[in-house]
């Protein structure tokens, strides 16, 4: 296996990883996807910070976040897992660290120091799973995830929350996938403090709760992450519709001009 993350317990699902975003660009730069073509643009100049590992996107809680246009890859039918590490700097407004219009957003209360997740199965119907606590001035693993039947919630490792049982649909529309914002109707939530690391896998299901639980504690990995890169040590270049994508021993990603 030429890409991974050195841990079985999410290797053994890499079929169902259609999106990477490491989070080390800054600025007007486009968050680069590590294994499509699935690139975050930025809306409001995010900066950096320090995350996980190496550089963290850095939200202000008013004008920016990411858009990933919308495609297949990050338009999921039956289920999602969605990890990433999460820093609130406040609890000022609303916050959203991420939403697809009416497929599935997550949210934090004003004045609260907690997280919401909801996915709409096809006929429209929500499935929320929180609140669950979400300290802030903390960075933590959160893995979003609707997959077997349910609704869950993961922060550092462990299932956090009562799961609530959706029928395995996830309403498809058109729009965008946000990082840092809420942009459905109504009132619009932005993400204050930093985003680091986001994979996408798309209609990923485990064999039982032992093997989602591993997959939930692996991004953990006590505290010190699990992170997408080449295995071995070595660089891949390949051809795609818009030019020649080379991957390094880093696991960036750069584009070669043809």
């Amino acid at each position: 296996m030429a890409y991974g993350f050195g841990d079985n317990a999410i290797d053994d699902h890499l079929d169902h990883l259609t999106a990477y975003w490491a989070m080390e660009e800054t600025g007007a730069n486009n968050r680069i996807d590590a294994v499509g073509s699935n690139d975050a643009v930025p809306t409001g100049n995010p900066g950096t910070r320090i995350g996980i590992k190496n550089n963290a996107c850095d939200f202000d809680g008013t004008n920016h976040y990411l858009t990933v246009p919308d495609h297949a890859d990050v338009s999921p039918v039956t289920g999602l897992a969605l990890p990433m590490w999460l820093y609130r700097d406040s609890t000022v407004n609303q916050q959203a660290p991420t939403n697809k219009s009416t497929s599935w957003y997550a949210y934090c209360q004003a004045g609260q120091q907690n997280l919401f997740f909801i996915v709409y199965e096809s006929d429209g119907t929500g499935r929320a799973v929180g609140p669950v606590t979400l300290t802030i001035g903390v960075l933590h693993s959160v893995i979003l995830m609707a997959c077997d039947g349910f609704v869950r919630i993961y922060i550092d490792g462990s299932e956090v929350g009562t799961p609530v049982a959706y029928n395995n649909t996830i309403q498809d529309n058109a729009n965008v996938f946000r990082i840092g914002s809420h942009g459905g109707g109504g009132a619009i939530y932005r993400w204050n403090g930093g985003i680091d690391e986001v994979p996408f896998f798309k209609d990923i299901s485990f064999a039982d709760q032992s093997e989602r639980d591993d997959f939930g504690s692996a991004f953990w990995n006590g505290g010190i992450g699990r992170f997408y890169h080449l295995l071995p040590s070595e660089s891949v270049l390949e051809r795609t519709a818009s030019g020649l994508l080379l991957r390094t021993a880093s696991g960036v990603l750069e584009r070669v001009a043809i």
